[in-house]
Order: structure tokens, then C-alpha cells, then sequence
């Protein structure tokens, strides 16, 4: 593809989604929405698996500093993942305290 060609495709695609009354914020807030999504259910199935091993808060946390101890996750990715973390152990300890 020639570059005229890349260029000429990119106009329209941009086209396309002016028409659908798409922007770069609408499809970004898009794409954060899909990743909250995927971070709040492998967060489920992380508390699911340490529930099931942990018999303390400090494996937990243990585990937690481990994982986010890496420096290669994006940072906004791993802001969201402790965001989720810190609201699911709330809402478990809430439920356990039947408050």
C-alpha cells in the first residue's frame, strides 16, 4: 500500500467515525470502560483463587505488593486493577461485618 493509499484510508476511516459521531475521548472512554470490565472479573477470579489459599490479610496483601511490584505494567492499567482491589476487599469485609 502506498502511502497516498494509507493516507487516503485514513481520511475516510475518520470520515467514518465523525459520521458515527465517534471521537478520540468517546472511543477512548470506550476502550477504558472494556478494560474496567476485564480488570473487575479477573480481579473476581483472583479473590476466588486467594480465598481459596490465603488464611490471612497479610498473604493477601503479600500477594498484592508482588504483583504490582512490577515495573513493566502500565501504570493507569495498574491504578485500575489496585482501584477494583481496594473496592472488592471493602465491599467483602462490609458483607462479612453484615453492615
Amino acid at each position: 500500500m502506498t502511502y497516498e493509499e494509507k493516507r487516503e484510508l485514513r481520511i475516510q476511516i475518520s470520515q467514518m467515525l465523525s459520521d458515527a459521531g465517534l471521537n478520540q475521548k468517546v472511543i477512548k472512554d470506550m476502550v477504558l470502560e472494556e478494560i474496567r470490565n476485564k480488570v473487575s472479573r479477573a480481579v473476581d477470579q483472583g479473590i476466588v483463587r486467594l480465598n481459596a489459599e490465603c488464611s490471612s490479610g497479610d498473604f493477601i496483601k503479600d500477594q498484592v505488593n508482588k504483583i504490582f511490584g512490577s515495573a513493566s505494567m502500565n501504570y493507569h492499567i495498574s491504578q485500575m486493577i489496585k482501584e477494583e482491589l481496594k473496592n472488592r476487599v471493602i465491599q467483602v469485609v462490609l458483607k462479612d461485618c453484615e453492615i
